[in-house]
């Protein structure tokens, strides 16, 4: 039986999950020849994973963390034995989970117009308040999320799987965005000010369509964050040795720009990708019997690939009306903790940036920083050295003197090669990264580092906390990368009944979509990588079905 000719597009990380699944399924019964071709000159999207500070182990500038302690991600750390840092030491921690307990948090915080609150600390006026809207919108949002749910199990019974929990009773809502469900319940613009750094921003939402109920899907993947010792460089790694060792072929420099069902008089027609290599700007056709795209969704939304014949209308609705902004991340190196040691989180309600979380990395620590080994098949592709320049990176120099500013100058700044490195990482989504992205890099650092002196001043009495011992810094300005334009599918109003319809297969199952934005819950590279594997699973079953009733076809023949 001949190899069934599967072509993914796009080599991010639902991508690799996508093929490197399909080489692992391959048998006597199915077997996969799979290629992935790439948009840009590196493998992994937007997990991108950085170099240049060679003393201190690989950083993330694209995703970080691991979401929860029942991820994929942790499932496939615990069989291969990859080094996890969760709670504190991973430094993020989910904030609410499902319809869960909202509780304090000391070791996150809240600058509100530069005064440090903890998180959901009711002695504080409005934080009080905001708590109190939280509560009522969370729950709109859950009962939003279950009327829709309800109503497309009526409408189209069997497609709502037992992955939609429904409750047995609970009261109708319709679903809305968070700003006109503020507006309902008169939530004062200081309260909503911490919603919109809190919720709103970690999602990636725009405040005025985020949308409650497709925020607020069933969260089966446990409280605690973590990252991983040594950056996704390992899950990387893994996944190209495995689809090398599997056969599979990658090819980066490599645009599609069109998807086509073949022309034939056959059953079931092939498939046929159309791309053009960057070498010598080369048009080449990729025939194949599948095809899984997971390019980002700002991609499918600009129509840089056609598909012919069109898109079924309610697989194209979901493309346009699902949303995907902007994203910035800028990770600065310091030469000491200039924060509370209690503080390992913290958002701004003000200023350049919304989001910081802090890490260290002892430059004496082998665990945490021993240098990537290249020694793997398709290592040169994951760009650690940054070859494309897409990272920019800013040193003392380029922001001293900027517009009038001035870092306090400490002799062992850059000299002590012994000493701890503080790593802090500023995050921005949505309209705050929008504005945060029209600016220049060295710009844009000197203004992040201005708002953490302004924030610590009050908390901590210390004149130029942030400048006085920045080293370098990072920048990672998604929208302006060409293959990707933002950050990550955020939730949108109408978002639960279009998701559905963004994963479904088409052309007969011939043509699938995957990707962080087909998943319920969007925004994560375990959603990522579980649609991948949704993908590959979806064309393992479809080769089995399909060689037992060519099976069974040739036997009654034969009777």
């Amino acid at each position: 039986m001949p190899p069934t000719r599967v072509v993914v597009v796009g080599a991010g990380m639902s991508g690799l999950a996508t093929a490197a699944k399909l080489v692992e399924e391959s048998d006597s019964a199915a077997n996969f020849d799979v290629t992935i071709v790439e948009a840009s000159s590196y493998v992994g999207g937007r997990v991108r994973v950085d170099h240049q500070w060679s003393d201190i182990g690989p950083i993330d500038m694209g995703g970080e963390f691991i979401h929860g302690e029942n991820s994929i991600l942790m499932t496939m750390a615990k069989e291969h034995d990859w080094e996890t840092l969760a709670g504190k030491n991973g430094c993020a921690v989910n904030y609410q989970i499902g319809r869960n307990v909202i509780r304090k948090r000391d070791d996150y915080g809240v600058f509100l117009d530069n005064e440090l609150v903890p998180l959901w600390d009711t002695r504080h006026e409005v934080m009080a308040e905001a708590l109190k809207a939280w509560e009522e919108i969370q729950e709109c949002g859950w009962r939003a999320n279950q009327t829709i749910k309800r109503r497309i199990q009526r409408q189209c019974p069997g497609e709502c799987t037992s992955s939609c929990d429904l409750d047995s009773e609970f009261e109708e809502a319709e679903d809305c965005a968070i700003a006109d469900k503020c507006d309902e319940l008169g939530v004062s613009e200081g309260a909503r000010s911490i919603l919109k750094c809190v919720i709103a921003q970690t999602d990636g939402g725009c405040w005025n369509d985020f949308g409650l109920a497709d925020f607020c899907e069933d969260w089966p993947y446990g409280e605690i964050d973590s990252r991983f010792v040594g950056s996704y460089y390992v899950l990387l790694k893994h996944y190209l040795t495995t689809i090398h060792k599997g056969g599979g072929r990658i090819q980066v420099s490599s645009p599609v720009f069109a998807v086509e069902v073949a022309e034939s008089e056959a059953d079931h027609p092939g498939m046929v990708v159309h791309l053009r290599r960057a070498a010598g700007n080369k048009v080449e056709r990729l025939e194949c019997d599948h095809v899984v795209v997971t390019v980002p969704l700002t991609v499918l939304q600009k129509r840089t690939i056609s598909f012919r014949p069109p898109l079924p209308d309610r697989v194209q609705h979901a493309v346009d009306s699902l949303p995907m902004y902007s994203a910035v991340k800028v990770c600065m190196r310091f030469t000491r903790h200039f924060w509370p040691d209690t503080l390992t989180n913290w958002v701004c309600n003000t200023g350049v940036l919304s989001q910081y979380w802090c890490n260290r990395r002892s430059k004496l620590s082998t665990q945490l920083n021993d240098t990537p080994s290249l020694d793997f098949p398709y290592a040169d592709l994951l760009d650690l050295t940054n070859k494309d320049g897409f990272v920019e990176k800013v040193k003392r120099s380029d922001v001293q003197g900027l517009n009038g500013f001035t870092c306090l100058v400490e002799s062992d700044v850059d000299s002590d090669e012994d000493r701890d490195v503080q790593l802090l990482c500023g995050f921005a989504t949505a309209e705050v990264a929008e504005a945060a992205s029209k600016l220049e890099a060295p710009t844009l650092v000197r203004k992040v580092l201005k708002q953490l002196d302004d924030a610590f001043r009050t908390c901590t009495r210390q004149d130029k906390a942030a400048s006085g011992c920045f080293q370098s810094a990072l920048v990672c300005n998604w929208s302006r990368h060409p293959h990707v334009l933002g950050g990550y599918s955020a939730p949108a109003v109408g978002g639960v009944a279009l998701r559905p319809c963004l994963s479904e297969p088409v052309y007969g199952e011939r043509l699938l979509f995957a990707g962080e934005a087909t998943h319920r819950q969007p925004s994560s590279v375990q959603a990522a990588v579980e649609t991948g594997i949704r993908a590959a699973l979806t064309i393992r079953s479809h080769v089995a079905t399909s060689a037992t009733n060519t099976s069974t076809m040739t036997a009654e023949a034969q009777n």
